[in-house]
């Protein structure tokens, strides 16, 4: 392959002088410097100049411009890429583009764009004076707690419902009224007191466990629906199942059982029971679900 020789051409600041060997050409740059340079560097624009080309371009940048803030007209000193900057810091441009502003109920201090006009803090704060207004035109109505004798004001539209009567101001009140007022007997030991919620006739847990034991004497309990009567030491026979024994005079076998004729497990009169086997029994009874 025939070699190109470049001496005596320019490329981007270096002028070729002559090869010296090894592929290298001696060249200077428009500078003055001489230097032994790569022939094939300087044909592809790798080595543009001895050094003097980047020294350049690195004064122009670093150079500094003087602008000034839009908001608070200070001059402050700036690289070059930078000269289009309009504020001095970040605080300056926030508070050119943002405003704070006084709610005009909660008289909280916000944040805000400068284009918004908002006036409200919130959707609270806003809905404020439309429910005020509300209020002012409705109707409203005056009662007297029962047990603290506070007035309180309650709108017509609530108090004019049908079955809904205010007559305590408070959850606290209603059950102080009741506990002052309402006194029942315990079913076991028959002393008075003060019952926790409507539903409660046994006065403490050691009288509820007597009870449902059935230690007192002519003593019952219900089971499933059952009268159940006490035989002592926590034993107890259902009552129409002795009804059907003492009119028998025998005790029930394993296969037989009790019916109720009017289907009322309560009614357990003679009349109204009725011995048969248990095959017989289930097929009285309606299949479930």
């Amino acid at each position: 392959m025939k070699k190109i020789d470049i001496a005596g051409k320019k490329f981007n600041r270096w002028n070729v002088l002559s090869y010296e060997g090894n592929g290298n050409y001696l060249c200077i740059c428009d500078c003055g410097t001489e230097r032994l340079v790569n022939g094939h560097n300087v044909k592809n624009g790798k080595t543009k100049s001895c050094g003097c080309y980047r020294d350049e371009k690195k004064s122009s940048t670093s150079t500094k411009v003087i602008i000034k803030c839009k908001f608070c007209h200070k001059e402050k000193k700036v690289s070059f890429c930078h000269k289009h900057q309009k504020f001095c810091s970040v605080e300056c441009k926030a508070k050119s583009t943002y405003q704070t502003k006084k709610c005009l109920i909660c008289e909280k201090e916000f944040i805000l764009s400068k284009k918004s006009k908002k006036e409200y803090c919130s959707q609270k704060c806003a809905n404020a004076p439309k429910i005020q207004k509300f209020i002012e035109k409705a109707d409203r109505t005056t009662y007297a707690c029962k047990n603290c004798k506070k007035k309180r004001t309650v709108l017509n539209s609530l108090y004019r419902k049908k079955n809904f009567k205010f007559v305590f101001c408070s959850v606290k009140c209603k059950s102080e009224f009741h506990k002052k007022t309402i006194e029942k007997k315990c079913l076991c030991c028959e002393k008075k007191f003060i019952p926790k919620h409507t539903r409660q006739f046994l006065c403490s847990l050691e009288c509820s466990g007597v009870f449902r034991r059935g230690k007192k004497k002519s003593e019952f309990w219900m089971e499933n629906g059952y009268k159940v009567l006490s035989l002592g030491d926590g034993k107890g026979i259902k009552e129409h199942i002795k009804n059907m024994q003492d009119h028998i005079g025998r005790d029930l076998k394993k296969n037989e059982c009790v019916h109720h004729i009017n289907e009322n497990k309560l009614d357990n009169r003679i009349e109204n029971l009725q011995l048969m086997t248990k095959s017989n029994h289930a097929k009285l009874e309606p299949p479930h679900g």
